[in-house]
């Protein structure tokens, strides 16, 4: 399971769009060695299907291994 520490959460970003928000999300995950740069396109797939956004500026993009390997 993947654990998240205090340096993993990124605070004071700006986007213009939800498709550069999911964008800056799949690079700073990349960059950590977490997941694969075609994660990206099952971020943009997934919200395509379904909105993830909460709220107050809140979404939790996910994506499964599956989708994110085609």
């Amino acid at each position: 399971m993947l654990t998240l520490g205090p340096d993993d959460i990124l605070l004071g970003r700006y986007a213009d769009s939800w498709q550069t928000a999911l964008d800056s999300a799949a690079e700073a995950l990349v960059d950590a060695g977490l997941v694969e740069a075609e994660y990206r396109d099952g971020l943009h797939a997934r919200e395509a299907q379904s909105s993830t956004f909460l709220g107050n500026a809140i979404a939790i993009p996910t994506v499964h291994r599956k989708a994110a390997s085609m």
